[in-house]
């Protein structure tokens, strides 16, 4: 298809910067880029002589490149070329020359201190195809008081004259004077020049961008909702994006500084995917290095009011590593009264328990447990209170050190009966006394409260569930008791914004699981014990 080129003239009004970082009244034409330019009185010229009227003072470019998306990698100026009410062009200029350029330096409210106004005359070349399909209808801007977007300013133009008089920040609310995205303009301008071109004329030709705009502003929106409801890691990546674009908009408008922002979303990109790659994947237990578990022998404590009997305390020391081998120490102690007063009201709060199942029944010790151990929690609380406030832990840090605390402590089968009766009742039970592993007899439901754990350190899972589930309650962390059974086990749920793997929703707040028996990250749970209908929530607790 053959291609030919027209020359205009019009005049223009226009928003320009300077290549060059001199004083306002001092550059030449050729350190002008125009950012912005709205042609009008537009006629048609024949045999136009361009050499011969580059005289005086004068500014000409073989091309502008009328910016007609956001891409990065375009730089162009936005060009906006009026046809009558419902038409205009907004294709690329060729051969442009200004002349009789009168440069605005006396607004009464600045543009800003990098764009300023001008106008004058224009003369220019565009192309056209001997054979072009018709033309599609836009709407096209007012200028009645209407905010024309630029991509770098919002410009005010005075319907009455035409002209620039003022550039604002864009604004939500003015936002719906943007055209492109329906009838949203009650008035038009009548004094835009309306001129005759011929159907075929690329001039008749334009792209409605400003709806498909408004359009990706707000799927991206509701894109960066649905990750903040589904993946906080996700939502803040896509929130990284959209601030590292709107810097680079804002600051990078050459060529090589929208090639470094594609540069850095892609790499954005990659790390989400391989994120979201990462999250599919089963986690698998991980070595940390080896901690230290001390227990001095006891020492004498107080005599207890109204007897002879006097207290003894026992004094421990841990010394333990999490995932990115952060090392954290805990020095504590406990009272043998306050064990067995733990012991006593263990005994009367699950021979009080009536419960239709199991669900309910472990409910209810778990509650009564945590509820009469919590005070005695303290002093072992405010040590990881007071390591997260020295080290400057986030929450899902200050959670793992808890949790490898717990999966420091060794294992030990705790049981409601003798340790013969409970070896006959199941395969793995069987296995673990044939091999001469410690046992736990006769505990009341089979778990130990909070506090006779840290002072005999003797646990399997539902102990030290119950242990760090009363720890992370009083550290104001969203926490739950899984319990399944179908795999006669009990984990740890916790509510973080940025873990990954292993979940289930609890009172709307995804709960990451945590394997207290072994040393495994947050998220981690057995292959074989991945069904989560096979879980259910015995106990939470939601700040």
């Amino acid at each position: 298809m053959a291609i030919t080129q027209i020359f205009y003239k019009g005049t223009f009004t226009g928003l320009y910067n300077k290549v060059n970082e001199n004083h306002k009244e001092k550059f030449v034409f050729s350190s002008v880029h125009w950012t912005y330019l709205k042609i009008e009185n537009l006629s048609k010229i024949e045999n136009f002589d361009i050499e011969g009227n580059k005289t005086a003072d004068y500014w000409f470019a073989s091309k502008i490149h009328n910016k007609k998306d956001n891409n990065p990698l375009k730089n162009g100026t936005e060009v906006f070329i009026p046809r009558g009410e419902n038409m205009a062009y907004s294709g690329d200029l060729f051969n442009v020359l200004i002349k009789n350029l009168k440069i605005n330096f006396n607004l009464s409210v600045p543009i800003s201190s990098h764009f300023f106004e001008a106008s004058g005359d224009i003369y220019f070349q565009i192309e056209i195809a001997k054979e072009l399909p018709p033309p599609k209808p836009i709407a096209a801007p007012s200028f009645t008081g209407a905010n024309i977007i630029t991509g770098d300013n919002t410009v005010l133009i005075d319907a009455s004259t035409n002209t620039i008089i003022n550039s604002i920040p864009v604004n939500p609310i003015q936002m719906q004077d943007r055209p492109g995205c329906g009838n949203l303009f009650s008035k038009r301008s009548t004094s835009v020049a309306n001129i005759q071109i011929p159907s075929n004329d690329p001039l008749a030709s334009n792209k409605n961008k400003g709806c498909s705009n408004s359009i990706g502003t707000i799927l991206w929106i509701l894109v960066l909702v649905v990750a903040f409801s589904k993946s906080m890691p996700i939502f803040y990546l896509l929130l990284a994006v959209s601030i590292l674009w709107g810097i680079t908009r804002f600051f990078f408008k050459n060529v090589l500084g929208r090639i470094l922002t594609f540069v850095l979303i892609i790499f954005l990109g990659v790390y989400a995917l391989s994120y979201i790659f990462q999250k599919g994947k089963e986690l698998v237990p991980e070595e940390s290095n080896s901690g230290i578990i001390r227990v001095d022998p006891p020492r004498m404590g107080k005599i207890k009011p109204g007897t002879n009997e006097r207290d003894l305390l026992s004094d421990k020391y841990f010394s333990w590593y999490d995932f990115s081998n952060s090392n954290y120490q805990a020095d504590y102690y406990t009272s043998n009264f306050s064990f067995i007063a733990s012991q006593e009201k263990h005994q009367e709060i699950v021979s009080s328990i009536r419960a239709e199942n199991s669900i309910e029944y472990f409910n209810q010790v778990y509650q009564g447990l945590n509820k009469y151990d919590s005070k005695k929690m303290n002093t072992l609380v405010d040590v990881f209170r007071d390591s997260a406030r020295k080290m400057n832990l986030n929450t899902l840090q200050l959670a793992e050190m808890v949790t490898t605390f717990v999966q420091q402590i060794p294992y030990v089968l705790v049981h409601d009966g003798t340790c013969e009766v409970a070896s006959k009742e199941a395969e793995f039970m069987k296995d673990y006394h044939e091999a001469g592993n410690p046992c736990l007899a006769n505990i009341p439901a089979g778990v130990q409260s909070p506090y006779e754990f840290i002072h005999n350190l003797k646990g399997d899972c539902d102990t030290r569930t119950l242990l760090a589930f009363t720890i992370l309650k009083k550290l104001k962390i969203p926490v739950s008791i899984w319990v399944s059974e179908a795999y006669g086990h009990s984990i740890l749920g916790i509510g973080l914004p940025f873990a990954s793997g292993f979940h289930k929703e609890v009172a709307g707040v995804n709960h990451y699981s945590a394997e207290l028996t072994a040393k495994c990250r947050i998220g981690f749970v057995s292959p074989e014990q991945n069904e989560e209908s096979n879980w259910d929530i015995a106990l939470y607790y939601q700040p």
